[in-house]
């Protein structure tokens, strides 16, 4: 029983430093001198060069592209949740096949390739007038992830004891009353869980701000994808120094939720 604890601790330290390393090598790069990464490219820094940061931001016009995506990002998020936590909710406590079949119409959405649908979105955001704008952006994001999140949080939801709807109702409340009085206040972990992962999707996309926005409206990974004709550039010191910046907010936002999405990951473990 020891040699099976010390053998799966030390499976876990090995994965932990393997999904870490990327990490680390991200970090110490970003803030390196390019002579230095060639000569030392495993190691730490020896002396930091934070030069690279500041140049990168300024060139990348960082707090510019940085408030384009809160704004995708934020917009979304307001939607999705509002929109997917009340179809989970009338999912959830629905009865009969029509609730049934809107949970499979949703559950199927999640097996459709967004690369599939590009051509025909592109052709409804431009009929729309949408084009360059954030709005048309906002609302094929929340087109694409709503799947996801009914599916997440109809599962929780499902797993709430009816009793408490009825003694709610019992007390005068009605269906919107129970939604935000009872339900709301129950799924924080799972729609944390949901706030994380369509987080890390929209702010990773490359391809449908490429596609639906202009020039000027271009979020942090757009400017990553242009900074110093990154397709063509060999200096990996500024590169991984951009790559840096972009991936702040990211690591702000789980750092704030981390405990409400382990929670929600646990409890879906469980729930399952």
């Amino acid at each position: 029983m020891k040699k099976r604890k010390i053998f799966l601790t030390a499976v876990l330290w090995i994965t932990v430093l393997l999904y870490l390393f990327p990490l680390y090598m991200a970090v110490t790069i970003a803030v390196k001198s390019p002579e230095e990464f060639v000569q030392n490219t495993y190691g730490l820094p020896k002396m930091l060069q934070l030069d690279n940061l500041l140049e990168a931001a300024e060139e990348m016009q960082y707090f510019e592209s940085l408030r384009n995506g809160i704004i995708i990002l934020g917009g979304t998020l307001v939607i999705l949740i509002a929109a997917s936590s009340l179809a989970a909710f009338a999912l959830a406590r629905g009865s009969g096949k029509v609730y049934g079949k809107l949970y499979t119409f949703f559950l199927a959405g999640m097996m459709v390739p967004v690369q599939l649908i590009m051509i025909p979105l592109y052709k409804i955001i431009n009929s729309l007038q949408l084009m360059n704008t954030f709005q048309g952006v906002i609302l094929i994001y929340t087109a694409i992830n709503i799947p996801l999140a009914i599916v997440i949080l109809r599962g929780f939801i499902a797993t709430i004891p009816k009793e408490l709807d009825e003694a709610a109702k019992i007390d005068g409340a009605g269906i919107f009353t129970v939604y935000f009085r009872v339900i709301l206040p129950l799924i924080k972990a799972p729609l944390t869980t949901v706030v994380i992962f369509v987080s890390v999707t929209v702010w990773n996309d490359l391809l449908t701000p490429l596609l639906f926005l202009g020039g000027d409206k271009k979020t942090l990974i757009i400017a990553l994808y242009n900074f110093k004709g990154a397709s063509y550039t060999t200096d990996w010191t500024m590169i991984f120094a951009g790559s840096v910046l972009t991936m702040i907010p990211l690591v702000v936002v789980f750092l704030c939720s981390q405990k409400y999405f382990i929670k929600g990951m646990i409890a879906g473990a469980v729930k399952g």
